[in-house]
């Protein structure tokens, strides 16, 4: 119980109240808010239809699980031109909790597709990142996705 309760106490302590597009969030973090400031982007300039941050209904259960990590709360919804639905995962590093989430994710719903987008690249993560490579549909880092569109982006 200690523990979430101190999560959700540095959650509401860290939270960052904006609007992007026309709807008010709170991010948990920086991260997370430039990332929806690139979503908003490419939903303008017409490279996605669709996208939403923390989006109900996208809680995933591991009912065979009894201890340990036993749900996951994507982080983005993204819906592509395509049609096709996508989960963004926003992390500053990975620690171990974060790598099983994503591992069961792989292995009780296979069809889900999540990008998990690191803040930057870092050697010391370059182990970890490349150990669950084969857990997500793909890696990718904020720093240089921004980075492409430095100047377009409010």
């Amino acid at each position: 119980m200690g523990r979430n309760y101190r999560y959700s106490k540095r959650v509401v302590a860290v939270g960052i109240t904006t609007t992007v597009g026309s709807r008010k969030i709170t991010f948990k973090s920086q991260a997370e808010l430039s990332f929806a400031e690139h979503l908003e982007f490419l939903r303008e300039s017409g490279e996605i239809q669709y996208w939403s941050y923390e989006p109900h209904g996208s809680t995933f259960y591991f009912e065979r699980i009894r201890r340990g990590v036993r749900s996951y709360k994507t982080d983005f919804l993204v819906v592509t031109n395509s049609r096709e639905v996508q989960y963004y995962e926003i992390k500053g590093y990975l620690d171990s909790r974060s790598v099983t989430k994503l591992k069961r994710m792989r292995k009780y719903y296979p069809q889900i597709r999540i990008v998990l987008v690191m803040m930057r690249d870092e050697k010391r993560q370059r182990e970890v990142v490349d150990a669950i490579r084969p857990f997500v549909y793909a890696v990718c880092y904020l720093d240089k996705v921004l980075a492409r569109y430095r100047g377009s982006i409010k």
